[in-house]
């Protein structure tokens, strides 16, 4: 949980140059956009901790990331 505040940190700053991580927190246009993040990323987490509990979590993650799935699609065509 917390390697992605980290790793969204270093993003912003890298977005928003030196000073970035100063003055992208305090920007009136950005804080709006954090917030809708953050309640994203939040709504995720309950749905994901919820969904474990009824379904086993190899089939969870199946449906989280089908990125198994999407590169069968390649392979059988090639």
């Amino acid at each position: 949980m917390l390697i992605s505040p980290v790793l969204l940190a270093g993003v912003l700053g890298a977005l928003r140059g030196p000073d970035g991580l100063t003055t992208g927190w305090a920007d009136p246009d950005f804080q709006p956009i954090a917030m809708l993040m953050g309640l994203v990323y939040y709504l995720q987490l309950i749905f994901w901790f919820n969904s474990i509990r009824l379904i086993s979590v190899s089939l969870a993650s199946t449906i989280t990331v089908p990125w198994p799935m999407l590169t069968m699609i390649p392979t059988v065509v090639i």
